[in-house]
């Protein structure tokens, strides 16, 4: 109950963040529309909803949306994400719902915040300086190991917010601020071959066709690095601090770590139709179909490549998940 109660404080935090910094996003979304963009009702709805939401005007932004058509069907038809339902016994009910509530408000929160952060990197780099370094550097700055209470189990808006949380949480937040600069992230589980545990996880980054295989925890940052290149000499070598990764990388998992919401055709309708109305610069990236991306990774044969379940899992716990949608299982 108590990690409930936590992660519904998780996401009052984020309606009381999501209020800073938004004058300027704002007058970006008036001020510089896109070439594209047209003058029906739905582009400016659609131009006002993506106000309300850098405002932190929730209930505005969410009656808006939800007067907008964004289609009749809205059923999960893909083979593969039903295989990923099924065998977490996750409940059709929130993937295929056709309105939006305040759990997708959290979703595009966390997404603006990561994007915030973003843009505060990119108006300090210098010249020759790596954007993704950068970045690692932040969350090695700002995601502690360690903090004060436990480390529960978190989406990474709270894991920012709360300042700490071990490997898995550290390099979710590193794909979360990658992945809105633009980048194609993976997460990657070390497997014990014995027992099937992993006991660490890092990410691999790719950005402007440039690999980074980077370890927020242990300190590795590996430029023009692809995890499909590393062998088990190479991570002795890499990782000589923890000898029994090397043999762990046999069976390691490749997990694509889209949110639950992207999975949803009502995301993933919205994010095409607003490409359309603001501008790309001011736009966070979300609702992109995780088939789509999943493609992206030059898959070798034999390697076991996966939707990643865990924010699934994370989600059925919310609090804010129990009032809308059936009851799911709570994540360890």
């Amino acid at each position: 109950m108590r990690g409930m109660l936590y992660i519904l404080l998780g996401l009052c935090l984020v309606f009381v963040s999501c209020k800073q910094e938004v004058q300027k996003n704002q007058q970006v979304v008036a001020q510089e529309p896109s070439s594209n963009q047209s003058t029906d009702e739905e582009s400016v709805k659609l131009q006002k909803f993506y106000e309300y939401v850098l405002l932190g005007r929730h209930k505005e932004a969410l009656a808006l949306v939800n007067s907008l058509d964004l289609g009749p069907d809205f059923t999960v038809k893909d083979k593969t994400y039903k295989a990923l339902f099924n065998e977490f016994d996750l409940k059709d009910d929130f993937y295929e719902d056709s309105k939006f509530t305040e759990l997708d408000y959290f979703y595009w929160m966390q997404s603006l915040l990561f994007k915030r952060q973003v843009e505060k990197m990119k108006a300090s780099l210098k010249e020759g300086e790596d954007p993704i370094r950068k970045l690692y550097d932040l969350v090695n700055t700002q995601v502690a190991a360690k903090g004060e209470g436990p480390d529960r189990a978190a989406f990474p808006i709270q894991i920012w917010q709360r300042g700490f949380g071990v490997c898995d949480r550290q390099s979710w937040v590193m794909t979360e601020l990658a992945y809105q600069l633009g980048a194609d992230v993976y997460i990657v589980y070390f497997i014990e071959e014995d027992t099937g545990i992993s006991k660490h996880t890092i990410c691999q980054v790719r950005y402007k066709g440039r690999d980074y295989l980077i370890d927020p925890l242990y300190e590795k940052f590996l430029v023009d690095f692809h995890w499909n290149d590393l062998t088990e000499e190479k991570a002795a070598e890499i990782w000589q601090d923890h000898p029994y990764l090397a043999d762990d990388i046999k069976k390691a998992e490749i997990l694509l770590p889209s949110m639950p919401h992207d999975f949803a055709k009502r995301h993933q309708l919205l994010s095409e139709k607003l490409i359309h109305v603001v501008p790309q610069e001011s736009l966070f990236r979300f609702g992109e179909s995780p088939i789509k991306r999943s493609k992206r990774w030059p898959y070798k044969k034999g390697q076991d490549y996966f939707y990643w379940d865990y924010p699934h899992r994370l989600m059925t716990g919310m609090t804010v998940y129990r009032q809308f949608y059936s009851k799911g299982v709570s994540p360890k």
